[in-house]
């Protein structure tokens, strides 16, 4: 039923939100795209280990929503080309990249990466506590009531707090 109660016949919903990754234009082997859609070869997602000053900004992970990441890995990547932070020798990077390739990439797990970018960086603060609380609300109001999920309204009272206003 739509708004105006008008009532509408509908066949199917494609709900489409995924996206294939195609970096032909780059030398082979430079990124590995797994399922083309998980590039996986990166230090922190963003780095190359080949390489020390070309740096991969947004790409997508499962679960993870660029925008507000999105400052935090120019933030990063700011701290290396400004030299307050060491770019890991090659050696180091394949091994940390080992590493976050067995991190499971699941509803909680990119808060723990942001909370490394800010401690490696040093010059941003990883997101508020209270950040992933309306996350995991706004999940859950979701899941009960998908068409209005989107019309909660919060105000931030603390750190770790919020109410719905």
């Amino acid at each position: 039923m739509l708004d105006d109660n008008d009532v509408i016949q509908i066949d199917a919903v494609i709900y489409c939100t995924g996206f294939r990754y195609d970096f032909s234009f780059l030398p082979d082997g430079l990124l590995e795209v797994r399922q083309n859609k998980v590039v996986c070869n990166l230090y922190k997602y963003i780095l190359p280990p080949q390489y020390s000053t070309i740096f991969f900004m947004g790409i997508m992970r499962l679960y993870i929503l660029f925008f507000p990441y999105g400052d935090h890995e120019a933030l990063f990547i700011k701290a290396m080309l400004e030299g307050s932070v060491c770019i890991p020798t090659y050696n180091e990077r394949i091994t940390v990249i080992d590493e976050d390739s067995k991190r499971p990439w699941l509803s909680n797990s990119h808060w723990e990466w942001d909370k490394e970018l800010a401690s490696i960086a040093g010059n941003f603060e990883s997101f508020l506590p209270v950040l992933k609380s309306i996350r995991d609300h706004v999940v859950a109001v979701k899941a009960k009531d998908f068409a209005r999920f989107r019309s909660v309204n919060f105000k931030i009272t603390g750190p770790d707090s919020f109410e719905i206003v």
